[in-house]
């Protein structure tokens, strides 16, 4: 479970760096960093793309890069 999280981590790491051409860290806001709804759709397909899933509502819930993390479930091709 916990290389589960540590993927899950990394991806929504990795999909937020593309999406603001910076590093970034996991405990970075979503909204601080310039995030708004049409960024939260591109953070869900990139994030998608790396094999997780949550909803829009959760960016909006849970804009912690952490706890997105936290809340993004495999995809069922990701299911091992």
């Amino acid at each position: 479970m916990n290389e589960e999280r540590n993927a899950a981590l990394s991806a929504v790491l990795t999909s937020a760096e593309k999406i603001f051409n910076r590093p970034i860290g996991p405990e970075e806001n979503f909204f601080d960093l310039g995030g708004n709804s049409l960024a939260a759709l591109r953070l869900i397909a990139l994030v998608r793309g790396e094999g997780f899933h949550f909803e829009v509502e959760d960016v909006f819930d849970l804009p912690d890069m952490r706890a997105l993390a936290v809340g993004a479930v495999p995809t069922s091709d990701n299911l091992g």
